[in-house]
């Protein structure tokens, strides 16, 4: 199964998804917080908002995870 079909994204799309978090990653390292109110900024513009609560749930998680210790 390819990977693109998988998602049902453009290669663009992809880019631009990767992109968005990396922003948004880099804001939360200077704030502290803002990365889900980027990440949520940017998917809107190629995927539904149902999608995207998941997504950023996870990515928030996997995030977090390294603050425990």
């Amino acid at each position: 199964m390819d990977f693109l079909s998988y998602f049902q994204l453009s290669l663009v799309e992809i880019y631009f998804v990767i992109f968005t978090v990396f922003i948004a990653s880099i804001i939360r390292g200077f704030n502290g917080f803002g990365f889900s109110a980027t990440c949520i900024s940017g998917f809107s513009f190629i995927l539904p908002a149902i999608e995207i609560v998941p997504i950023i749930l996870i990515l928030e998680v996997v995030i977090s995870i390294f603050m425990v210790s």
